[in-house]
């Protein structure tokens, strides 16, 4: 199983080659392409995204409340294995379509982007 906190469902979502440098950015993209057909274990501590995050080890202040909100929203607990696939299912389903991103992440600096991005995926 793979560790990841529930708010980075979001940020793999709209993940667009971007980041805070160019070490996360490969990170990220390593990261995101190695998901497929994986377990995750949902956690509130620093998972593979943070790993080459600048921001640690302070970690981002707010990550823990963005975790809470994504995780309620999505009905998943923490602590609990869920299939990748159906986990970004959720995020689509339950935070991006019906328009609940910014409850879940509106103060981020990337929030902008993911919304612009979010306004611009296809529905199903």
């Amino acid at each position: 199983m793979i560790p990841l906190r529930p708010h980075h469902a979001l940020c793999i979502t709209f993940f667009q080659g971007k980041g805070y440098s160019d070490r996360f950015v490969e990170n990220m993209t390593e990261f995101v392409a190695s998901l497929k057909g994986k377990t995750l274990l949902l956690v509130t501590e620093p998972d593979a995204v943070c790993s080459a995050c600048p921001h640690l080890p302070e970690n981002c202040p707010n990550a823990k409340k963005y975790d809470k909100l994504a995780a309620r929203l999505c009905g998943v607990e923490f602590d609990k294995a869920v299939p990748a696939e159906q986990l970004f299912e959720m995020v689509m389903d339950k935070i991006v379509l019906p328009d609940k991103l910014e409850q879940v992440c509106g103060d981020c600096e990337w929030f902008s982007t993911c919304s612009q991005a979010a306004k611009n995926h296809p529905t199903p």
